[in-house]
C-alpha cells in the first residue's frame, strides 16, 4: 500500500476505535497549501510528506484536556505542519551563528540528520515532554523514521513512513492498540513486539 493509502486507513482506525477523536483531528491539507505553507518556511516537501499530511494534520490542541484521546502510541501525538514547520524555523532563527548552532545540534542531534540550515524535518510524533519524538528526513523518501530520547539518544524505529504507517495501522487492525477507559493502550506487549518486527521488514510489504 502507498503511503497515502496508508495513511487514509490509519485514520479510517482511529476513528473506529474511537469515534470521538474526528473532533479533535485537524482536516487534511490540500498539497497546494502544504506546498505554499512550506515554501514560506524555506522547505520543500516530499510526496510523501504531501500525502500523509493531506489526510492528518495533527490535533487541534493537543494539549487541552483529555490529553489522552490525542496520545496515539506509546503516549505521543502528532503535530500539525504549520506547527512542526514553526519549531524549526525557530531553532535556526537562534542559530545564525555557528557556536550556537553547534549547541542546538548537540541539544537537538535527533532532528538533522546533516549539520546545515536546512530546516527539516516537519512530521514529528511527539511525547507530552517533547524530549521523544518520532521524525522523517525531507531530502528523500524512504528514510528512516527516528526516536530521540534525550537520555539514550538517537536510534530509528521504523524503516521508512510507509512502515510506520503499516505498524500502527496493523497495531488498530488486530486490536492490540486499544482505546480503553479515556487513553491509548496496548492490550499485548508481545503481540506489538511481532507486529513491529513484521511491518519493519521486508515482508511486510
Amino acid at each position: 500500500m502507498s503511503v497515502l493509502e496508508l495513511t487514509k486507513e490509519l485514520k479510517y482506525q482511529l476513528l473506529q476505535a474511537h469515534p470521538g477523536l474526528e473532533q479533535r483531528l485537524r482536516p487534511g491539507l490540500p498539497p497546494r497549501d502544504a506546498v505554499a505553507l512550506a515554501a514560506r518556511y524555506g522547505v520543500t516537501l516530499t510526496d510523501e510528506a504531501l500525502d500523509f499530511f493531506s489526510v492528518l494534520n495533527g490535533f487541534y490542541d493537543p494539549y487541552a484536556e483529555p490529553q489522552q484521546e490525542t496520545h496515539l502510541y506509546q503516549g505521543r501525538f502528532l503535530e500539525s505542519l504549520e506547527d512542526a514547520l514553526e519549531h524549526y524555523h525557530e531553532l535556526w532563527r537562534r542559530g545564525e551563528d555557528k557556536e550556537e548552532q553547534a549547541l542546538i545540534f548537540n541539544a537537538y542531534q535527533g532532528e538533522f540528520f546533516l549539520f546545515d540550515s536546512q530546516a527539516l524535518p516537519p512530521l514529528r510524533f511527539l511525547g507530552e515532554d517533547s524530549l521523544f519524538f518520532y521524525a522523517f528526513d525531507l531530502r528523500g523518501e524512504g528514510k528512516p523514521v527516528w526516536d530521540m530520547d534525550d537520555l539514550s539518544g538517537l536510534s530509528v524505529v521504523f524503516e521508512n513512513l510507509e512502515a510506520m504507517l503499516r505498524t500502527l495501522t496493523t497495531l488498530l487492525a488486530e486490536g492490540v492498540l486499544l482505546f480503553d477507559q479515556g487513553e491509548w493502550g496496548i492490550e499485548d506487549s508481545r503481540a506489538e513486539r511481532e507486529i513491529m518486527e513484521r511491518c519493519n521488514s521486508k515482508s511486510g510489504d
